[in-house]
């Protein structure tokens, strides 16, 4: 290979490293953004944030999850505590999709006087995220739990799928239609 073509393969090279660096920063704010905005949405009902970091359909999730939580009397204190970007592809264009791991610690606070507390959960959560470009403006579009892994107290067997998506509350079991009453 001539020099002028080795120059211009190393020059190829570390322009696409750059560009994925870019893309790969972007991902990391992107994703602390929306990070950042579910702790304001679960602690305090605040949405603002959301709306800037987060598409229609995600929205609706938390907001269902926020509400789910009130009904309960809790309301979800959580913090982050460690982001790392694992993985960022570009499926198309104004399109990202991104790998990370997280360290999250939250509990639930009860907001009602015959409540008791929940426990603190500790847990690395490996998330696949679904970012969209819009109007200029990147937003998480969804997030899915690949795997979690509990530090210490773990949420019961029963509540192990709410708990990946940040519930702990006790599903409502389904309701029986009445017995019907004895023939005389």
């Amino acid at each position: 290979m001539s020099r002028g073509r080795a120059a211009a393969a190393l020059a190829l090279s570390a322009a696409l490293l750059a560009g994925c660096d870019r893309e790969r920063a972007l991902a990391e704010r992107q994703v602390r953004a929306y990070d950042a905005a579910l702790v304001a949405a679960y602690a305090s009902d605040d949405f603002h944030g959301l709306a800037e970091a987060a598409g229609e359909v995600e929205q609706g999730r938390v907001r269902a999850l926020v509400d789910r939580k009130r009904r309960a009397g809790y309301r979800l204190e959580a913090r982050l505590e460690a982001l790392e970007v694992e993985q960022v592809a570009r499926p198309g264009p104004g399109a990202l999709q991104v790998t990370a791991r997280e360290r999250w610690r939250y509990h639930e606070r009860p907001t009602r006087p015959n409540l008791a507390p929940k426990p603190e959960i500790k847990a690395v959560i490996a998330l696949a995220y679904e970012l969209r470009q819009e109007d200029g403006r990147w937003r998480v579009e969804g997030g899915r739990a690949t795997s979690t892994v509990y530090d210490g107290q773990r949420p019961t067997p029963a509540r192990l799928e709410d708990h990946a998506a940040g519930m702990s509350e006790a599903p409502t079991p389904p309701e029986r239609a009445p017995s019907p009453a004895p023939r005389e």
